[in-house]
């Protein structure tokens, strides 16, 4: 989607990655689970595996400040260290029976049932999860409580989407909230 208002409608979305110190396999479109795109350049030690399907995806971004994205059922998970231009220690699996999640301005919320399990560590801040119960400080631009049946917080300004990649221009800050929003 390039456009405001645009729509777009997935059956199946699928990607697989594999990095070695020396060799980065890919296929299809893999995009990690916070939205980045893992082709960019790296540089310093890698290693990991990470992979992910989604039978159904209906994105759709409203205007600037507001999108929502419906997906399910999927599974993907990521594992592996990577230590240069880019610092990340990820050992994680994220199945989903199904997903509603949006974002108006800096409120992002979502609804749906997970298991997510699993820790990520990197330069943007932590995600732990167990069972589907955690807590997300700064991946993905994020800041949020997570529960099997939704999260809840605030992100960063969505400016753009493309296909499966997001541009984020503005600091999000930290709020918890007693009911279900979050950009999972």
């Amino acid at each position: 989607m390039s456009e405001k208002g645009g729509t777009e409608l997935k059956f199946v979305d699928c990607g697989a990655q594999l990095d070695s110190p020396k060799y980065r396999g890919k296929v299809g479109n893999r995009i990690d689970s916070d939205g980045n795109s893992t082709t960019s350049a790296f540089s310093g030690f890698k290693t990991g595996l990470s992979a992910d399907v989604t039978f159904l995806k209906l994105k759709s971004e409203v205007s600037d400040n507001a999108s929502m994205t419906g997906s399910g059922p999927s599974i993907g998970g990521d594992i592996g260290l990577f230590l240069g231009s880019e610092n990340k220690i990820v050992a994680m699996v994220e199945p989903s029976l199904c997903k509603v999640e949006g974002q108006i301005g800096p409120f992002v919320g979502s609804l749906g049932y997970n298991l997510t399990t699993g820790v990520k560590l990197s330069e943007e801040g932590f995600k732990f999860a167990w069972a589907g119960f955690g807590l997300t400080m700064g991946i993905g631009g994020k800041f949020s409580v997570d529960t099997p049946f939704g999260s809840g917080g605030v992100g960063q300004k969505l400016t753009q989407t493309r296909s499966n990649t997001q541009t984020i221009t503005m600091k999000g800050y930290s709020l918890l909230l007693p009911f279900n929003f979050g950009w999972f």
